[in-house]
Order: C-alpha cells, then structure tokens, then sequence
C-alpha cells in the first residue's frame, strides 16, 4: 500500500504531538514546530533549485562570452558599423620561404598566384597596392558614425566623421617600409631625418598591430639536413575575413567632394 507526502507528514505530525506532551511542551511550541517540519522539505528544495538555476545562467554566460572573445568577433573597441562584415575563416599564409635540401638555395613559395606585392618595382606592384589600399580613408553619416561621431574630424558643414580601420594604418606602413627598402626606385619627398623617422614609427606600430593580434597559431618546425638545422613551416591560421572588411570600407570611402583631400595616418603622409 503506498503513503502519500501529505498522510507521511500527517503521521509524523501526530507522533511529535504525542512526544511533546510526555515531554511536557506545551501546545504552542509543538504547533510551531509541526509547521517548520512541514515546510523545511520544500525550503530545501526551492533553495537547490535556486543554486542549479543560477550556475546554469553563469555558464551560460560564460560559455558565450568566452566563445566571443576566442575568435575576437566582437571586440569592444570595434567600430560598430563595421561588425555586421567581421567574418571568421581559417587561412593558410603565402609567400613561406623555402629551403631546397638538395642544393641549399632558398625561395619564396609562389604557390596560389598570390598579388606581387613584394616582387622587384613594376607597374603591377603599384597596381596591387593601390587595390589593397582601396578603403583606406573613410567618411561616415548618421547610424554608420556610431561610436566615431564627435571624436574624430567632421567636415565643416556636415555630419560626415572622417575615419578608417586600423587594420589599413597597419598596410600602410607595411608599403612605407617596402618602399624605403629601395629608396633608388622610390624616392621620398621629405628630408631623410623625417623619412627615418616615418619609418621608425610605422615599424613600431607594424609591432603593436602584431602584438595586439596575438596570433597563437602554432608553428610548425622540419629538420633540414643541408643547413643542417629547423626550418619553420607556416600552419593554417584562424583570421578574420579581410576581404569582407575591405568590401565595407570600399562600400563607405569618401563622401563626394572630398576624395582628393589627403590623410597624413598618425601625423605623417
């Protein structure tokens, strides 16, 4: 025959009455404690299910938060127009050097018809720089200057904020350097003294861009008998989608009328 909850505490009930009175308690304080022994069950269990509710809701949150910033997707200091075009893809670099073990000589590996940037000074070198470089100014308007709006130059006259992506001050720099590298081919217009500094300082951010990235990728090393010694070999990295970005800064560029206005990136041209 089965019990119910109800009749279980009923009988207990009678039973602490019972022992109360040969204990001389008196009716009152066996009530009050009928009543305790009635609810406690269920003060115990609201309390655990309380506890199990709230670690479910903190590893939740933890869990999304983590997965977030893992991937970097939604950094806070990101301009917010931009994010709807942050993409994540896994990436295998170009341009590894490679070590022939044979005959010693050393090679940049070409392999995917990646863009010359760096091949020897040509028109097509330009050509592919000037396309990277598409996007590298940008002026923004009404929802599309949220986050940039009154902290960075605005047009007289309008409500267009001139602003960029980090990421292109970074390639920027990148060319400067290339360019300096043969100041034969590229003349620069300014006193050596401020060229030397020019570089300097794009080499400096080229270093906090790296390191604020953080790649962890881990390399990996092959042993090369003809050096001998450990060759790097690259890995597939885990990056976000510049093309996606780049195709949004190009969407933005500049508001009309002002294209041919020159951006002179962290004080210098």
């Amino acid at each position: 025959m089965s019990v119910s909850p109800k009749g279980m505490n009923q009988s207990r009930n009678k039973y602490m009455r019972l022992e109360a009175q040969m204990a001389g308690v008196d009716d009152e304080a066996v009530e009050r404690r009928c009543r305790y022994s009635s609810s406690f069950p269920w003060m115990i269990s609201t309390a655990l299910l309380f506890v199990v509710c709230t670690s479910l809701v903190i590893e939740k949150y933890s869990t999304s938060f983590c997965a977030s910033n893992s991937n970097y997707l939604d950094a806070p200091n990101d301009l917010e127009s931009a994010k709807a075009s942050v993409q994540q893809i896994s990436r295998a670099f170009t341009g590894n050097l490679i070590l022939n073990d044979e005959t010693g000589a050393w090679s940049i590996d070409k392999s995917g018809n990646p863009p010359p940037y760096f091949e020897e000074p040509s028109s097509a070198v330009e050509d592919a720089w000037t396309e990277l470089l598409r996007g590298v100014d940008i002026d923004l308007a009404g929802a599309d200057a949220r986050g940039v709006a009154n902290k960075t130059y605005v047009w007289p006259g309008t409500q267009w904020y001139r602003t960029g992506l980090s990421v292109y001050h970074s390639l920027h720099c990148v060319n400067l350097v290339r360019r300096a590298l043969r100041p034969e081919e590229y003349p620069y217009p300014e006193p050596t003294a401020f060229r030397n500094l020019h570089v300097n300082h794009c080499l400096d951010y080229i270093r906090q861009a790296l390191e604020c990235a953080g790649d962890i990728t881990p390399l990996r090393y092959r042993w090369s008998d003809s050096l001998p010694g450990l060759v790097v070999e690259d890995s597939v990295h885990t990056c976000r989608n510049f093309s996606k970005l780049r195709e949004w800064a190009i969407s933005k560029g500049t508001f009309e009328g002002n294209q041919s206005v020159t951006t002179h990136h962290g004080g210098h041209g």
